[in-house]
């Protein structure tokens, strides 16, 4: 697994990033647009999205039709986890243990 996109819209989680996906190149993307730009240049293997906002659920649907094999992490409030949880590969509510999340995201980048 080799990049990841990183959504951000309203949080962020920047001192942590290099942390968390230690040796991963980071692109990040705040429109459709500059999504679409990211993957017609390659293809991430893993989407974090962060968002409080029910309607960037759009945005998971953008990534799925541009790749299918891009694994999705959702972090936002969980008034949004009914409408996407069948369409992400994980969920988080702030505030989250940080453990949970770095074992999921091993979990993903294994498959």
């Amino acid at each position: 697994m080799g990049e990841v996109l990183i959504v951000e819209h309203g949080l962020s989680m920047r001192k942590l990033y290099p942390i968390i996906f230690r040796g991963k190149k980071l692109v990040f993307a705040k429109t459709p647009e500059e999504i679409i730009k990211i993957y017609r240049e390659r293809e991430p293997s893993l989407a974090l999205i962060l968002s409080n906002d029910p309607n960037d659920v759009d945005i998971v649907n953008l990534i799925k039709i541009l790749s299918k094999k891009t694994k999705i992490i959702w972090i936002g409030s969980d008034e949004e986890f009914d409408e996407i949880k069948d369409r992400v590969d994980a969920t988080f509510s702030p505030p989250f243990g940080f453990d949970d999340f770095i074992l999921k995201y091993q979990e993903l980048i294994k498959v």
